[in-house]
């Protein structure tokens, strides 16, 4: 249990981390939604920001996940440490350059011919965001949350000044005769020289970790490396496909004259499904080391099953929550009347909350996959869910819009979930408390698709917040209720 405790205060630590700074992001999208001229300029970033998230898992290649896991073995932290730093840069230059050259070719792929600036500004923060990813790594291997904390904060704090300061601030210039220039057309351009700027500042933050690790690497190594770490390019890309290719098959699938503004709307109200997101990167920061490093004790495997418990109580609580103030949420976080003309936008909020609980309960189940060295077979489970999710995007968003895409979503996750389990069982096997968590899942679900259905008034959604905690209460009070749990006891 105080393994367990000790993953909770890493938790903590790290949500503080991702909480405030993705809190403080996501009020950028009032900002943005505010003074970009409409949900279409919108669109744009988005779109653009996807992209990103899938190059960025070319540039780090695995490398986050093959530090830990060849830090655990005799190769020891230094030498793990310089190959994947070495792999890294090596793989960001090139790719790199080959987005400074090519980025007016990128922009007329993507109809953005007037906005090929930030198609470069886009490749030099990839490249400082992928060489910050190994320090950063090391820091959570060494258990030192408080430093990446302060360190990812001052990053994050710099990029929404930047934003502040070069969006509001130099329109109110303009506005006042203190600039000459109407800054407006350069909105979105100034959106991505705040990353840049941002990613470079913590960049220089980590350096001294990089040069504290600098020793020579065997060849061998750095091929021992790539062998494991590669496969997670397609568990990598995997994950951006189900989180955000979405947004690419809506702007192309849609007519032309409102995909932008579909896109916008639907990134709007999917950021606010993120709440649970923010939980999970928080425990996947502190849990991947974690599991690496308590791999090592008698019997791992326990304490896997409960954690597994907990993760789920946790996401569970955090999606009643989100649900019961969602409409207080919405108002708050987007202030622009146009999101909230088409009525679909909030009914995609509960599926997509469902959505992100099978996606953190397929982290806690990936961990068999990195620990037995089969990344390869976690790449191809990755890749069946990506399949799945292109599939039934092109299937739904004809028929449903947006919200095929949402229902996409779910249906891609909880596939993951299900083989992901199926298989792990079979190579690691771990005494999950199946019939608790069924039940939960099946709980939460009912609530999510009753709130999709019959958007309940605010009452009806507190009376099943008060049946999840009744749940909650005789599950986890065995003492109090011994038939009840004994239901739900693994056999």
């Amino acid at each position: 249990m105080s393994s367990i405790k000790k993953l909770a205060a890493q938790t903590l630590t790290y949500g503080v981390s991702n909480i405030v700074g993705r809190f403080i992001n996501v009020l950028l999208l009032p900002l943005y939604t505010a003074y970009l001229t409409s949900a279409a300029q919108y669109g744009i970033v988005t779109v653009v920001f996807t992209l990103a998230s899938f190059l960025n898992v070319v540039y780090t290649h695995g490398m986050e996940t093959a530090f830990f896991n060849f830090a655990r073995t005799e190769v020891g932290e230094k030498k793990s440490f310089a190959v994947a730093f070495k792999s890294v840069l090596i793989a960001g230059i090139i790719l790199t350059a080959v987005g400074l050259l090519f980025s007016n070719q990128l922009a007329n792929i993507m109809n953005y011919e007037n906005e090929a600036v930030i198609f470069r500004l886009l490749a030099g923060f990839l490249l400082l965001d992928a060489l910050s990813a190994i320090p950063f790594a090391w820091l959570r291997q060494q258990e030192k949350s408080k430093k990446y904390v302060m360190i990812k904060l001052a990053g994050i704090f710099l990029n929404i000044g930047l934003n502040l300061i070069l969006i509001p601030g130099f329109l109110w210039a303009y506005h006042n005769n203190l600039i000459s220039f109407d800054p407006q057309p350069y909105f979105i351009s100034y959106i991505f020289w705040s990353n840049l700027a941002s990613s470079a500042f913590v960049f220089i933050l980590l350096l001294p970790i990089v040069i504290k690790n600098r020793v020579k690497i065997p060849k061998h190594l750095w091929q021992q490396m790539l062998a494991y770490g590669l496969p997670l390019i397609l568990v990598g890309f995997a994950g951006i496909v189900n989180e955000t290719l979405d947004r690419i098959l809506l702007k192309f699938m849609l007519p032309q004259d409102i995909a932008d503004s579909e896109v916008g709307i639907y990134s709007a109200f999917y950021k606010i499904s993120l709440v649970i997101t923010l939980f999970i990167q928080s425990f996947r920061y502190a849990a991947e080391p974690f599991f690496f490093n308590h791999a090592k004790n008698q019997n791992p495997q326990k304490t896997y099953a409960q954690v597994m418990d907990y993760f789920v109580w946790v996401c569970g609580f955090i999606l009643i929550l989100t649900l019961v103030f969602l409409p207080i949420i919405a108002k708050i976080l987007i202030r622009n009347k146009e999101y909230f003309m088409d009525g679909r936008g909030l009914l995609i909020v509960p599926l997509l909350l469902l959505a992100n609980l099978f996606l953190g309960v397929y982290y806690n189940l990936s961990i068999w996959y990195k620990l037995s060295n089969k990344t390869m077979m976690g790449g191809i489970i990755a890749s069946l869910g990506a399949g799945l999710t292109i599939v039934l995007n092109v299937v739904l968003i004809p028929k449903l819009g947006f919200v095929g895409s949402a229902w996409a979503t779910l249906g891609a996750y909880f596939g993951m979930t299900v083989i992901s389990f199926i298989v792990g069982e079979k190579y690691y096997p771990v005494p999950y408390s199946y019939g608790k968590l069924i039940l939960n899942f099946a709980l939460l679900a009912i609530i999510c698709i009753w709130f999709y259905l019959a958007t309940p008034h605010g009452y009806q959604i507190i009376l099943a917040a008060l049946v999840y905690c009744i749940f909650f209460w005789l599950v986890e009070r065995p003492d109090k209720n011994p038939n009840f749990v004994r239901i739900f006891k693994k056999s």
